[in-house]
């Protein structure tokens, strides 16, 4: 504990001369930004799955009012843009703002599995029994975070067919050896599903959205009314009582949202996409050297 405590203190007193003689400079709009084009990839609640399949995970859980966020970016972009193509990690960021809604989704995800609260927060490992890498923040230079992220092991995929049991390479092969109209077939449907299930609860939010706006028009007339020594409205109480439905209408939808994604899972649709892509990067490199060997 007063270790901890001493490192607190620590970084406080390194940032209040800034905010003493700066103050914006923590936020300020002109500093520099993750790079999520050539660095850091954007994990949402929608991509996840697909993003970190095959991979360990080293994902930062950020917001964009965070000083010490800001702080670690420099080192953060670094270490992103090393291992932006890695087949075997990823180097995910996450920003926790809730008018994103799949980014505050699975920010709130995060914090019901791992306890995740201040920021920056990094998470690290397997995709989906991750770790906490750093709870006091000493270590977020780059070259510490590298050293850490090199020590990641491989995991099971379809370039580590070595790492896999016999059931997953099975499956893979079964995968690998469909031709490629079958397999979009097979991967369309699992999609359509979760694309389905997602525009249902998006109904359901705005439906919630648009009842809280009429219900709060009601509230107010009826602080008016109550103020004036009129009666309550009948009409309050009315809406009091749609409020529930509305919310666990929106509360079911988000749950179907989820388990669709999780039978997404299940049902190989990351390892199905993740063939397909390779399957059709392969067709465009043959064509183009079809084409090389033409114009010869």
């Amino acid at each position: 504990m007063a270790v901890k405590l001493r490192s607190t203190l620590k970084r406080l007193a390194a940032l209040l001369p800034i905010l003493i003689l700066a103050p914006d400079r923590a936020w300020a709009g002109n500093a520099v930004e993750v790079d999520d084009i050539t660095g850091p990839v954007r994990v949402n609640f929608e991509n996840y799955n697909a993003t970190t399949y095959g991979k360990v995970a080293f994902v930062r859980q950020s917001v964009p009012w965070c000083g010490y966020c800001r702080e670690m970016i420099p080192a953060w972009n670094e270490l992103g843009r090393k291992y932006r193509n890695h087949p075997d990690i990823l180097i995910g960021e996450l920003t926790c703002t809730s008018d994103i809604l799949e980014d505050g989704m699975l920010c709130q995800h995060f914090h019901d599995l791992y306890g995740t609260e201040a920021y920056p927060s990094i998470l690290y490992g397997d995709p989906f029994a991750l770790k906490i890498h750093d709870d006091e923040g000493e270590r977020r230079s780059f070259i510490e975070m590298d050293s850490f992220v090199k020590k990641f092991e491989r995991r099971c995929a379809p370039w580590n067919l070595d790492l896999c049991d016999e059931e997953s390479t099975e499956r893979i092969l079964k995968y690998s050896q469909m031709d490629i109209n079958n397999l979009k077939i097979e991967l369309n449907k699992i999609e359509d599903m979760v694309a389905a299930s997602k525009e249902a609860y998006l109904k359901e939010t705005r439906d919630f959205e648009d009842f809280n706006k009429e219900f709060h028009e009601v509230q107010e007339h009826a602080v008016n009314e109550l103020s004036v020594g009129r009666p309550r409205p009948p009409r309050l109480a009315v809406f009091e009582k749609k409020f529930g439905v509305f919310e666990k209408k929106k509360a079911l939808s988000m749950d179907a949202w989820k388990d669709s994604l999780s039978a997404a899972s299940v049902s190989d649709m990351y390892m199905m996409k993740n063939i397909l892509e390779s399957k059709t990067s392969g067709e465009v490199r043959n064509e183009e050297t079809e084409f090389v060997s033409d114009e010869l």
